[in-house]
């Protein structure tokens, strides 16, 4: 495990495992479009760490990432959360992409704001259930 998060720089924003490998639902994005997201973080990291809550953290990345063709919601998504556990921020809802986003349409909720509110937690396993 990394001390902080400048010495995870590295794995974190290159969409690494523990281990080194890459995360099997993000091989598909080449290795230049990671090596942009990760210069363009490290560029606002004092922005990222001065972020107080995940809500924040993840609209920054969406800000920053979503003009780079190649990067998708799961990779913000992702890489908000792995930088949120470096700064303690802790989502409070379900952010809706990809397989979640088609799970919560088939259970006939409204997807609209991009998330579900903490009080729906107990649909991911029913959400879990209907992707199967």
């Amino acid at each position: 495990m990394q001390l902080n998060l400048h010495t995870a720089w590295d794995g974190t924003t290159m969409a690494k495992t523990p281990s080194g490998k890459r995360f099997d639902h993000q091989k598909i994005i080449p290795n230049h479009v990671l090596n942009l997201a990760k210069k363009r973080l490290l560029t606002n990291l004092k922005r990222i760490q001065s972020t107080k809550e995940f809500n924040d953290l993840y609209n920054l990345l969406k800000e920053l990432l979503s003009n780079i063709k190649g990067v998708g919601e799961l990779y913000i998504y992702d890489t908000a959360l792995r930088i949120g556990a470096y700064l303690g921020h802790e989502p409070d809802k379900i952010y809706l992409h990809a397989g979640t986003l088609q799970g919560a349409k088939k259970l006939g909720l409204n997807t609209r704001l991009g998330y579900i509110l903490g009080e729906h937690l107990w649909l991911i396993g029913s959400v879990q259930d209907v992707m199967l």
